[in-house]
């Protein structure tokens, strides 16, 4: 009996162990991440890429490499993050456009809802829509840079002395 009770606890010692010649988990990141910026390099998203690359990779210690893929507004960047592995190295950058706007308006080779993992929201932009929009455009003289001064003041009850596009300044 002592030596039967010995030896189921001796099992039930060796299987809590675990099999000692099992490969042991991988450290994440243990090869290059890849980070897919669906727009142009230069722009604002490129740029805040870059920079979340760099602080990544210093505190990852593995290299986060940029990959420019532009096209169809997004769309193919972004589809080539949906197909990639699921392995967690290979990122996206979106913004509106690229995760809302191209869902609503095209029919995508890829689910923006059930393909993707939210992992960070990095910065906000308001978004504003308004019915005075095609309104203040209508002026001939006026120019867009006018029409979103006078909206960013109507916005923030601001009041500059703003003159439209191509008229005399004053003194």
């Amino acid at each position: 009996m002592q030596t039967r009770r010995m030896f189921f606890t001796s099992l039930a010692f060796v299987a809590m162990l675990g099999n000692p010649w099992s490969a042991a988990a991988q450290v994440y990141p243990s090869h290059p991440i890849t980070m897919v910026v669906p727009l142009p390099a230069g722009g604002p998203t490129d740029t805040i890429g870059r920079i979340m690359a760099e602080g990544m990779r210093a505190s990852l210690g593995q290299p986060v490499i940029i990959e420019n893929v532009t096209g169809a507004s997004g769309s193919i960047g972004v589809g080539r993050v949906a197909r990639a592995a699921p392995d967690g190295y290979t990122l996206a950058m979106g913004y509106l456009g690229t995760h809302v706007f191209n869902g609503a308006t095209y029919v995508l080779s890829y689910d923006l809802l059930n393909d993707f993992e939210p992992v960070s929201l990095l910065v906000t932009n308001p978004l504003l829509i308004t019915w005075e929009f095609p309104r203040l455009c209508r002026g001939g003289s006026r120019s867009l840079t006018y029409t979103a001064v006078v909206l960013r003041e109507t916005c923030d009850g601001l009041r500059n002395d703003v003159m439209p596009a191509g008229q005399q300044g004053r003194a």
